[in-house]
């Protein structure tokens, strides 16, 4: 199926907000963990800006602690992963 000029950007959002693809998912749950720790956005302002349910956000924000804390306990504890 070819994509139009409108179903193209809709395909990449969509792989961006991680719903067609759990690739999608991990960007989405860094760049909520980026949002939320470090710009300090509320859930609400971040759900609205992925437009996903907060619980959807909350979710994937933890996901994403959670993946980041694998990468950084062997890193912080002298040994690579």
């Amino acid at each position: 199926m070819a994509l139009t000029a409108t179903a193209a950007p809709r395909a990449s959002l969509e792989s961006a907000r991680g719903t067609s693809s759990p690739a999608g998912a991990n960007v989405t749950a860094a760049s909520s963990v980026v949002l939320r720790d470090i710009e300090e956005w509320s859930y609400e302002e971040i759900a609205a800006s992925l437009a996903l349910p907060v619980g959807t956000v909350k979710s994937r924000i933890a996901r994403g602690r959670g993946q980041l804390r694998e990468i950084l306990l062997p890193l912080l504890s002298g040994r690579l992963p």
